[in-house]
């Protein structure tokens, strides 16, 4: 809200418009430009409100700088990853055959702080991370429950806390988790349980959803284009692996992966949906396949 001000020094009259902003969680900052000793006319507010508006958005700039983030997507034997200056993307690689990991983690933000660019934290994807609903800072905490769902990502969650502890090890910078499961954490009970009973469902059989990002940035990218009032879609996430997510309000209200990412749609090394049976039909005498 910006308004006009009038203060008084030395008994005299001085009028500043002025706008509030919020720099902290009970925390307020005035930004003032002066108008002069009298009141500012009509026609001079345009102006004005213009400087005042360059002069707030500089004083949080100064306030918040952007930061320099390095995104890391670790697999089994590659590394891809990113860096942002701020919200702009200004250089990304692919390491395929990764035998060291430490090694090729280091030769990257080695190479990045030679050319000059200061990494100010390293966000790491984590394929599996239950029923975690946000992004989180990494501590021992948060280390653990992604240890504790590498039995549900097994080719994914073990070289990401790989990744993760070569550099918590090496660089003191903090190190976030972006969980592809967060996004789904949404999805109401009657789309995440399976029908089976209750007791089962408590030993962690459900839906967990993955994705989680891609479908995310769909979502916000579709709203983006088609206006506010239109945010609810069916996503797809289309490539080696595959999902579809059902969005309403912004939100995932259900999605094709399941407990891990075996489940849903056909995908370039996953069968996606079979029917249970098609694995005991395997152990007859008359199927078996040596």
């Amino acid at each position: 809200m910006v308004y006009v001000e009038t203060l008084k020094r030395n008994g005299k009259k001085y009028y500043y418009l002025t706008k509030n902003i919020r720099i902290g969680r009970r925390k307020w900052k005035k930004i003032r430009v002066y108008t002069g000793n009298k009141m500012p006319l009509r026609r001079e507010m345009k102006k004005l409100e213009i400087i005042l508006e360059n002069k707030a958005r500089n004083f949080l700039k100064k306030k918040n700088p952007e930061k320099n983030i390095l995104l890391l997507n670790v697999g089994s034997s590659s590394i891809k990853y990113k860096f942002f200056e701020g919200k702009k993307e200004t250089k990304s690689d692919y390491i395929e055959r990764v035998k060291d990991f430490e090694k090729e983690i280091k030769k990257i933000v080695f190479k990045l702080a030679k050319e000059g660019r200061k990494i100010n934290a390293i966000g790491h994807r984590i394929v599996h991370g239950k029923n975690i609903t946000h992004s989180a800072k990494i501590n021992k905490k948060i280390l653990k429950k992604i240890s504790e769902a590498s039995e549900l990502a097994p080719l994914h969650n073990p070289p990401e806390i790989k990744a993760v502890k070569i550099c918590m090890k090496n660089f003191k910078i903090p190190n976030i988790a972006v969980f592809d499961t967060s996004f789904h954490q949404s999805m109401p009970e009657k789309a995440y349980n399976y029908a089976i009973p209750k007791k089962l469902r408590k030993s962690g059989i459900r839906k967990y959803g993955f994705h989680g990002t891609s479908h995310k940035y769909l979502a916000e990218k579709a709203e983006k284009l088609l206006g506010k009032n239109k945010n609810n879609f069916i996503t797809l996430h289309l490539g080696n692996g595959c999902s579809a997510t059902a969005i309403k309000d912004g939100k995932s209200i259900d999605t094709s992966m399941g407990m891990t990412p075996l489940e849903g749609l056909m995908m370039g090394t996953r069968s996606g949906d079979i029917d249970p049976v098609s694995y005991t039909h395997l152990t007859l005498p008359t199927k078996r396949i040596v």
